[in-house]
C-alpha cells in the first residue's frame, strides 16, 4: 500500500500521543468558541502541516464542534494533499466578492472542512506583505462559521518577502502552536523565532517537539 500524505495524517490522528496534545492545546485556551490556533514552526520542514492535519481529524471526532482546517502557506502550500484536494480557487476573486463559503471544501470526514491554498498567479508584484489583510479577512469570516480554526502557515524562517508571513498572521490567531524537529533545528533559532512571534502580538501558547526520544 501507498504510504502517501493522506495515510500519515490518518495514522498520525490515531496515536494516543496525538490526543494528548490536543488536549493540551484546548486546556491552554481560556474563552469558548470560536477558537483560532496557529500552528508554524522555525524552520521549514519540522511538521507543522502534518500536525494541523491531524488536530483537524480529531477535534472533528468529537462531533460538537465545526472544525475548518486553513492552508496560509500560500506559495508552498502542503495541506491539500493530506485530504486529497487540489487548489482551485483564486485570491483575486476573492478579493472582490468576499465569497469565503463557496471556496471551503468538504475534507470527506464529518465536521471537518479544509480552506486550501488559492492558486496564485506568478508575478513579480505579488508579495506576502500584499496579501496580509486578506488573509486577516478570512479569518474574520471564518470564526463566524466554525467553531475550531486550524491554521498551517509557513515557517517564521526564512522570511522573504513572497511569503505570508506567521508573525503577522499571528496577531489576528488566539494562540500559535510551534512544532519543533528534535536534533535538527538550532535552541537559539527556536528562540528567535518565539520571540520575533509575540513581539508581533500572537501569543504562542506551547510547543510540540517531533521525533523525540526519551533517555529512559
Amino acid at each position: 500500500m501507498e504510504f502517501t500524505e493522506k495515510k500519515i495524517v490518518q495514522v498520525f490522528s490515531e496515536l494516543a500521543e496525538a490526543n494528548r496534545i490536543l488536549a493540551g492545546i484546548t486546556s491552554l485556551m481560556d474563552r469558548q468558541p470560536p477558537v483560532c490556533w496557529m500552528i508554524t514552526s522555525a524552520a521549514w520542514g519540522e511538521g507543522k502541516t502534518t500536525l494541523t492535519a491531524g488536530l483537524g481529524l480529531l477535534a472533528a471526532r468529537s462531533g460538537d464542534k465545526r472544525v475548518l482546517a486553513i492552508d496560509m502557506n500560500w506559495y508552498s502550500p502542503g495541506l491539500h494533499p493530506c485530504f486529497g484536494l487540489t487548489p482551485a480557487w483564486d485570491l483575486q476573486q476573492y478579493a472582490q466578492d468576499k465569497n469565503l463559503i463557496g471556496r471551503i471544501r468538504p475534507s470527506g470526514i464529518p465536521h471537518l472542512d479544509v480552506l486550501t491554498a488559492p492558486v496564485l498567479k506568478e508575478s513579480g508584484e505579488n508579495s506576502g506583505a500584499e496579501y496580509a489583510g486578506l488573509a486577516r479577512e478570512i479569518l474574520n469570516q471564518a470564526r463566524q462559521m466554525y467553531d475550531v480554526l486550524l491554521v498551517d502557515t509557513a515557517s517564521v524562517f526564512p522570511a522573504n518577502r513572497r511569503m505570508t508571513d506567521p508573525v503577522v498572521i499571528g496577531s489576528a490567531c488566539d494562540a500559535t502552536i510551534m512544532v519543533v524537529l528534535t536534533g535538527v533545528t538550532p535552541r537559539q533559532q527556536v528562540k528567535q523565532a518565539q520571540v520575533r512571534l509575540e513581539s508581533s502580538g500572537a501569543k504562542v501558547a506551547g510547543v510540540v517537539v517531533n521525533n523525540w526520544k526519551s533517555r529512559m
